[in-house]
């Protein structure tokens, strides 16, 4: 698996970026030539069941609050936690300037691809390069996207602003769970479908 992880960032330049900012006009995006991924090994096998719900929830708040230094790449980790005999957990934590909720399945799916593969690329599509979207982003109508936005802000008499003036002092995100029936399951994921939403 670890094999699997140092090949999915030799196969990804965005997986081995890092962003730099200081004493810049403005951020740059760096992409190193070669990275070994952040990877961690943890055995809780040998503690008893609250011994290891505890070390397990310690070990998660830990990698929770590891903040990531945007330039020093790569900005992903991995954790391989073994519970039991046959029984891990996979933690991979990345800053989201590398992957989204679009993404994160994509780079999963591979990742366990690879790991089937016992390390190796071949039989996996060409990766995709960067420059292809922004050559598909070139081609776009960028008046039509600035008229769109300016429909859907329409009325606003002022500038609003989207983020604080100053920096606040960094938290932690927080998780609100909601159990939902199955019929606003299936309300909720037709209207995300109409809107075109994740």
């Amino acid at each position: 698996l670890g094999r699997s992880a140092r090949k999915l960032l030799a196969r990804h330049a965005n997986l081995r970026a890092a962003f730099r900012h200081g004493g810049l006009e403005r951020p740059v995006q760096v992409i190193l030539r070669a990275a070994e991924p952040s990877w961690t090994e943890l055995d809780l096998s040998g503690l008893g069941e609250a011994e290891r719900e505890a070390a397990l929830a310690d070990a998660l708040a830990s990698d929770r609050s590891h903040r990531f230094d945007l330039g020093q790449g790569p900005l992903i980790r991995f954790m391989l936690i073994r519970l039991g005999p046959e029984r891990h957990r996979l933690v991979i934590t990345n800053h989201h300037i590398l992957l989204d909720g679009w993404s994160t399945p994509l780079l999963l799916r591979e990742l366990f691809a690879l790991y089937r593969a016992g390390g190796s690329g071949e039989g996996l599509p060409r990766v995709t390069p960067f420059r292809d979207y922004l050559d598909w982003l070139r081609r776009q109508d960028g008046p039509a996207a600035e008229a769109a936005w300016r429909e859907a802000l329409q009325g606003l008499e002022e500038p609003t602003r989207l983020a604080p003036r100053r920096p606040t002092a960094a938290t932690m995100p927080e998780t609100v769970s909601v159990a939902l029936t199955t019929e606003q399951t299936s309300a909720l994921t037709r209207q995300a479908r109409r809107l075109g939403l994740t």
